[in-house]
């Protein structure tokens, strides 16, 4: 194996390892609101930043509310304003319901 095709296989591998780090799942685009009941850490940092586990109340527009656990890198700027009990807005994934984007 050449030494390009060598370096784009581990590069490859490299992403498809932080896509399972940092909890990206898919292209969220289905307006929710979000109810935060619980933050916990989960030891892991990417970029500095914590990965924290999410216990949610996802409320997607025009569907049944659901309770999920999620895993999501969240930017130290944006830690201050985790409060359970609040609500947030943001998208999900339909086909995909851990798959969500939310507007901190």
């Amino acid at each position: 194996m050449g030494g390009v095709q060598l370096l784009a296989l581990l590069m490859f591998g490299a992403g498809s390892g932080l896509q399972s780090v940092t909890g990206h799942v898919g292209s969220p685009d289905h307006p929710a609101v979000f109810t935060l009941h619980a933050v916990d850490e989960t030891g892991v940092r990417v970029n500095d930043a914590p990965r924290l586990e999410l216990d949610l109340t996802v409320e997607p527009q025009g569907r049944a509310p659901y309770r999920a656990q999620i895993k999501q890198v969240v930017a130290l700027s944006e830690l201050g304003s985790l409060h359970p009990g609040d609500r947030y807005h943001g998208l999900v994934d339909l086909d995909r319901p851990d798959g969500v984007s939310i507007d901190w």
